[in-house]
């Protein structure tokens, strides 16, 4: 039975030596007959100096009046002897106001209990109360500040939501020895819950006891919300569903001209995931749905967009030779034969209209600076091919690559390794080009001063090529089959 529930059920207000040390409101029923005047307070909660006070902050006990045993705790209600409650006590109740009603204490604390509320150590053992906090109804639980050792496995069965700076301590002796601390919000998930729905406005009709602290919000953003268009395009972090500063000046790299020998990492966020289950496990996930357009529109920019992930990152004019990263992954195998693919993005169009100039495509890098960027794709590391375009399907006419008039493929470019030994892209061209000259309207082939086109395993006759085939005589020179 938690602390705070006597056989009876019969309920009395905190207790306090020192109303006035203690900063606590005197109960309304106290009188000056009422042998608990002036000792019988309202459980509100106060700073005393830095720490969060409740009157009853320490597990202690003693003896109030003749014939009652008060047990201390911070989020509870009162142990109490199965005595009789004093004369003129009643049932306490918070008193009204500002739009509040009238309620029980009992009524008021019960809805989140304390572990306190379970019981306390055994020779610094806690582990009975949190057996008994779940065999409780309650589905989530607060942990005040401290370390609570407990025998229990990091796995054991434990189907409550526990919250607040505390720490659960699993693996300990039964002296309370040991043992590794979990996290402060802690939830664990036994058995199925029910299904949520995909239309947001049911979504949150459902348990969520099992969600952490902020985990589960929905927000409503009216058409009123935004300011009187203006010609820039402008932002509203103050709409945003959560909003976050992290300002880091600590962090070091021990050698000047590597990364390797010693670099710090800092993460303003931090996720962890482990897989021992079955099917799909995803770190993060993201749903958009756009319903609007914008009236008279005429191109597809002007009306409204879903983007699941953007920003921007730059530095500042103090910062030359600093490295701008917007993403880095490793994937390792471990010694295990598995399946690695970098991203993919499934699009499923069912339509080819184009009135407002609609386009589909999977990758757009954009140079927009007045300089140009070194190069917009250059992998680099081993790999059986480079570009393999055999399972796509380009249509009846089967283009797997396009180049502009004039634009070259280049088949001599060489790269110069940098100070670490990395390449990033061809800075040496040789000049053995191909490209398509449109004023002479010529595909030109040019291996460039002094070098030779050579034409392997060229037929040596025409006789059974198709018109227009080429093939060397016995002279080696270049004729056309009739």
């Amino acid at each position: 039975m938690p602390i705070g529930k006597s056989p009876s059920d019969r309920r009395i207000p905190y207790v306090c030596r020192s109303p006035i040390k203690h900063g606590l409101r005197a109960a309304e029923n106290s009188t000056d007959d009422n042998p608990w005047s002036g000792i019988a307070f309202s459980a509100k909660k106060h700073f005393w100096g830095q720490k969060k006070m409740v009157c009853l902050m320490r597990l202690e006990l003693l003896r109030a009046l003749p014939g009652i045993l008060i047990g201390f705790a911070p989020l509870g209600a009162l142990a109490l002897d199965p005595q009789p409650s004093p004369p003129g006590l009643g049932d306490p109740r918070i008193k009204p106001g500002n739009g509040t009603i009238n309620r029980h204490f009992a009524d008021h604390d019960g809805k989140t209990p304390s572990i306190l509320d379970f019981g306390g150590p055994v020779n610094g053992d806690w582990t009975a109360a949190f057996r008994a906090a779940e065999a409780s109804d309650a589905k989530r639980i607060m942990l005040p500040p401290g370390r609570y050792p407990t025998t229990l496995k990091h796995h054991e069965a434990i189907g409550k939501t526990y919250m607040g700076p505390g720490q659960l301590v699993v693996g300990a002796d039964s002296t309370g020895a040991g043992g590794i601390a979990e996290a402060p919000h802690r939830s664990f998930v036994t058995a199925p819950l029910p299904e949520v729905s995909d239309d947001r406005l049911k979504a949150f009709d459902g348990d969520w006891s099992k969600a952490l602290p902020g985990g589960v919000a929905y927000s409503f953003i009216g058409a009123g919300a935004t300011s009187a268009p203006r010609r820039t395009y402008t932002n509203f972090p103050q709409l945003s569903q959560t909003f976050r500063v992290f300002d880091n000046t600590a962090g070091f790299n021990t050698a000047p001209g590597d990364h390797a020998k010693g670099r710090s990492g800092i993460f303003a966020d931090n996720l962890r995931v482990y897989h021992g289950g079955q099917g799909d496990l995803v770190g993060s996930t993201f749903f958009g749905s756009v319903y609007s357009t914008r009236a008279g529109a005429t191109h597809w920019l002007a009306n409204p967009a879903i983007v699941s992930r953007n920003g921007n990152i730059s530095a500042e004019a103090t910062a030359a030779g600093a490295y701008l990263n917007e993403s880095e992954f490793v994937f390792s195998d471990n010694g295990a034969a598995v399946t690695a693919i970098g991203a993919v993005r499934n699009y499923v169009r069912t339509s080819r209209g184009n009135e407002l100039q609609q386009v589909w495509v999977h990758d757009r890098p954009q140079s927009l600076g007045s300089q140009p960027i070194d190069a917009f794709y250059a992998p680099a590391g081993a790999a059986r091919r480079g570009l393999d375009f055999t399972p796509a399907d380009f249509g009846s006419d089967q283009r797997a690559i396009v180049l502009g008039i004039g634009q070259k493929i280049d088949f001599a470019g060489t790269s110069t390794p940098d100070s670490l030994g990395a390449k990033f892209y061809s800075d040496t061209l040789l000049g053995v080009t191909i490209h398509f000259e449109k004023a002479t309207n010529s595909l030109v082939i040019d291996p460039g001063p002094g070098r030779n086109i050579r034409f392997s395993n060229l037929p040596t006759s025409a006789v059974g090529l198709p018109s227009g085939s080429v093939y060397r005589d016995k002279d080696h020179f270049l004729k056309v089959a009739p």
